[in-house]
Formats: C-alpha cells, sequence, structure tokens
C-alpha cells in the first residue's frame, strides 16, 4: 500500500504477516529430523528458507510452497538452537547490511530417556552387568539391563576434592574407595564397606597424603598414589590385596595421572615409565617414548594398551590407533580411522573402540577396522558406548 486513497472507494489499510516460524519438530523411523514451519500469504516474496541447528546450516527449502525440513542426520544427545531464516526473493538487491531477524526455537534430540549420570565419572563392568555413578555425593550402582539405581552410598565430603579415589576391577569384582583418608574395601553389589585399611599399615610409611588409586586388577592388585608425609616424596605402590602386601615401589616426580594399572594387574605405568612384570616376579622397564605414554589406555579384555596420537600436544596427530602388548610392548595392532580422535575408550560389552573428533563420535570395529557409526553430538553431550548403544548423560539410541 502507498498510503494514497486515489482511485479507490475505500481508505488505505494496512496489512501484514509473520514470519515464517518453526511449528513442530519430530523423528521418522529412521532418526531423520522433521521440521514443519508455517505458511505465509507472501509466501512468493521469499527465495528460500533456511534452517540452522547449533548455528550450522542443516538443510535448505527453496521452493516457496515447501513447509517441511528433513534433516538426515541430526545431532544426538542433547537439545538443539533452531534458527529459521525466510530470505528475500531478491536478496542481491538489497544491502550487505540487512539484517533478517531469524524465527528460533529448541528442538528436542531423538532417543530414549534415562538417568541423568555424569559420563566421565560412569564405570561400566559388563560381567556383572552393571553401572557405577560415582558423583561427588552419591555411588550408585545401576543396573545395566533396566537402568535403575539398586543401591547408593552417600560419600559426600569424604572424599578429597581433584583426587582419583575409586578403583574398580574391569571384571567387576573388587572395588576399592577412599573415604577420610582411609581405605575401604566395598561390596561392588551393595556398596558396603566389607574391610578398612589404616595406609599407615599397609604401606611403607606411617603417615600419607595426597591419596589416588590409579587401577584395580582382576587379580585383586590395586595401584596406589600417595605422598609420605615426612619425607615429602611421592610414589605409586603396587599392593597385593590377597596378601596385604607391597610388591612394588617407584618413587614418582610427576603427576598421578602418568600412573595407572592394566586389567591383568601384570603391568603398570608410573611417570610415563612402562613396567612389565616378568616370569620371576621382577619388574623390568619397556623401553618406550615416554611423550607417547602419556596418552596410554588399555583394552578392558585383551593384554594390550593402545596410543591415541591425537590425545597428546606434544605428539603429531596420526589417523590411527596403534596396539601394543602388555607383555613385552611389541606392536602387535594398527587401526586406521578416518579422522584423528581423542578421548578413545574399548567398550568392555562390545569390544569396539570409540573416540571424538571435535564434537562426532566414530565407532570402529577393532577386529576388521570397520567404522561402525558416525555420529554427530549435540553442544555439550558427552557420550560412550556400551553393547549395542549410545548413551549420553540423559539419552541413548541404538548403536
Amino acid at each position: 500500500m502507498n498510503g494514497h486513497n486515489d482511485g479507490v472507494y475505500s481508505p488505505a489499510a494496512p496489512f501484514s504477516s509473520p514470519l515464517p516460524h518453526i511449528r513442530h519438530s519430530t523423528y521418522n523411523s529412521a532418526n531423520e529430523l522433521v521440521v514443519s514451519i508455517s505458511s505465509t500469504p507472501f509466501y512468493k516474496n521469499f527465495g528460500k528458507y533456511t534452517l540452522y541447528l547449533n548455528y550450522n546450516l542443516a538443510a535448505t527449502i527453496t521452493n516457496w510452497s515447501d513447509t517441511t525440513f528433513t534433516v538426515a542426520s541430526p545431532a544426538f544427545g542433547g537439545d538443539m538452537d533452531a534458527r529459521l531464516f525466510a530470505q528475500p526473493a531478491r536478496m542481491e538487491q538489497l544491502s550487505s547490511h540487512y539484517i533478517i531477524s531469524p524465527a528460533e526455537a529448541t528442538l528436542q534430540s531423538y532417543g530414549t530417556a534415562w538417568g541423568p549420570h555424569e559420563v566421565k565419572t560412569l564405570l561400566r563392568r559388563p560381567q556383572t552387568n552393571r553401572f557405577y555413578a560415582l558423583g561427588e555425593e552419591y555411588f550408585k550402582v545401576i543396573d545395566a539391563h533396566t537402568l535403575q539405581v539398586q543401591h547408593e552410598r552417600n560419600v559426600k565430603y569424604k572424599q578429597y576434592y581433584g583426587n582419583v579415589q575409586n578403583a574398580i576391577s574391569e571384571d567387576g569384582r573388587y572395588f576399592y574407595v577412599v573415604l577420610e583418608n582411609v581405605l575401604h574395601k566395598l561390596d561392588p553389589a551393595t556398596l558396603q564397606t566389607l574391610k578398612t585399611y589404616a595406609l599407615g599399615d599397609l604401606l611403607p610409611a606411617g603417615n600419607y597424603a595426597n591419596i589416588h588409586l590409579r587401577g584395580c586388577s582382576n587379580s585383586n592388585r590395586l595401584l596406589i598414589y600417595a605422598r609420605d608425609g615426612s619425607a615429602y616424596q611421592d610414589a605409586t605402590y603396587l599392593v597385593d590385596m590377597n596378601q596385604d602386601k607391597v610388591l612394588v615401589k617407584k618413587e614418582a616426580d610427576m603427576y598421578a595421572e602418568h600412573a595407572s594399572l592394566s586389567p591383568e594387574g601384570k603391568f603398570m605405568q608410573t611417570d610415563n615409565l612402562l613396567y612389565a612384570e616378568q616370569a620371576d616376579g621382577t619388574w623390568q622397564q619397556l623401553s618406550f617414548p615416554a611423550y607417547q605414554a602419556r596418552g596410554l589406555k588399555y583394552h578392558p579384555t585383551k593384554p594390550l594398551f593402545f596410543i591415541t596420537n591425537g590425545q597428546d600436544y606434544y605428539v603429531a596427530p596420526e589417523k590411527k590407533i596403534v596396539f601394543y602388548s602388555t607383555t613385552n610392548g611389541a606392536q602387535q595392532q594398527t587401526l586406521i580411522t578416518e579422522e584423528e580422535l581423542t578421548d578413545c575408550e574399548v567398550d568392555p560389552g562390545s569390544g569396539y573402540l570409540y573416540g571424538l573428533h571435535y564434537n562426532t563420535l566414530y565407532v570402529y570395529n577393532i577386529d576388521t577396522g570397520q567404522l561402525v557409526r558416525k555420529q554427530e553430538l549435540a553442544v555439550r553431550a558427552e557420550a560412550f558406548v556400551y553393547r549395542n548403544r549410545i548413551y549420553t548423560q540423559n539419552l541413548y539410541t541404538e548403536l
């Protein structure tokens, strides 16, 4: 309208209609995201509609009569910020400073709700069919099939914040925690204390601080990192908990995170040095570059450790995962990956290796080298693989 009444029989009246907006969203059987938008009587004025999810372009509609977006591989594991832009047909004639205000909405992820549980402190033990949620205030035992909490224990203010003070054997038979500087052996099923140990009685010196538990083996060996209060010297202690006997002591000059124990209990890392137990009970240091040992992880069911070069600042990232023997450090296998991966783990339930490249999760069959799944994750979503599912802190979907 031009605001004049010349040649008409009624006063000029303004006519307007809202820009298209997001009406609703759903998922089809293939987990494709289907987004419905509103129509407008000014549809011929628009050249295209664009949909952004978490600020990334997700889909475009160039047919102005179409009001449905289909996104083939939406992010999984959390809500998505959606922004819909309705762009004029003659966009090129507009000033470069012209800004189109988008319609905004929050879209929910697909998947089945569970938890929520923090992924970084959730341990999985398929041999006993249990998850362990080890939070700062509560420990919880979760049935891995029903996902229901079976038992819980209040540990608020009983552990030193920032120290890893929990260790569960890979087979789920042994569970040790430090509560108020006292070592407890817990029943893995009920979380009840079965036995307590004063570290001064278990370890050589009498006064300890800065206590970390760095691994528990299926043979009931426990790796303890602690500081001798009298000598002010950090050390790692490998203790046979069946005999309450220290097998190995190694003085340490680095942080506790550089100490670890293999699931079978015959290989350990301390100060980025690697040691393997020999047939005569002695421990031999392996010839292995210390800078590579920083990114060491263990295979949960085989006598192997692996290095993810992409996890280490000091190592040039490579698109591969290399596996080595925990017996002698010899290279056993190389898995070629599509991208450099970080935060890699081997799922003890399926045997698959999974890791991240930015916010995309990659899942590989180690035996065949096959890429099983490539899945973008929602912003701030953390994920793990267990058996035939991908879990985040509050959702799961089939692998």
